[in-house]
């Protein structure tokens, strides 16, 4: 029941049955009272705007883009986990792996190490690029056609 107080004023409106009970009906799905429905829809008839509440989606649309985004998420982690790899794997993860392996040693003996491993780590790395950036013909390497410039 609306507030009854000093400052309202009582309207009365005598709309045919149907027409009440679809208000009520209205009022009851915006969990409004009849009262406050009527009022607010006097209102909003005077300033011409639209009271409906409209969901901009519905709950299946909205799961669907978090998944989409959630996807395209852990792609993006994997992609830099993948990119912090490739990084480390080059001189910083063969200087990190003699350093894990020797605990302490004089840069001499990681120098060394280095030029030791280096033909491993470049026959590593033609092997990953054989075919898309590089081709080998003959014991003799050149660029791809159409490879990218990095």
């Amino acid at each position: 029941m609306p507030d009854i107080s000093d400052n309202r004023q009582t309207a009365t409106a005598y709309p045919q049955t149907e027409t009440y009970e679809e208000w009520a009906n209205h009022a009851d799905e915006l969990e409004m009272s009849i009262s406050r429905f009527i009022l607010a829809m006097v209102e909003v008839g005077r300033k011409q705007i639209d009271l409906s509440v409209s969901q901009d989606d519905d709950t299946i649309e909205l799961r669907t883009q978090r998944n989409d985004l959630k996807r395209e998420l852990d792609d993006a982690r994997r992609r830099i986990e993948y990119l912090e790899k490739r990084l480390y794997r080059g001189e910083r993860g063969a200087i990190l792996d003699v350093l894990e392996e020797e605990q302490t040693v004089p840069f001499g003996v990681i120098v060394q190490r280095i030029i030791n491993d280096a033909p491993t780590r470049v026959a590593h790395a033609i092997d990953e690029m054989d075919g898309d950036k590089i081709v080998v013909k003959d014991g003799e390497y050149r660029l791809a056609e159409g490879a990218p410039d990095e």
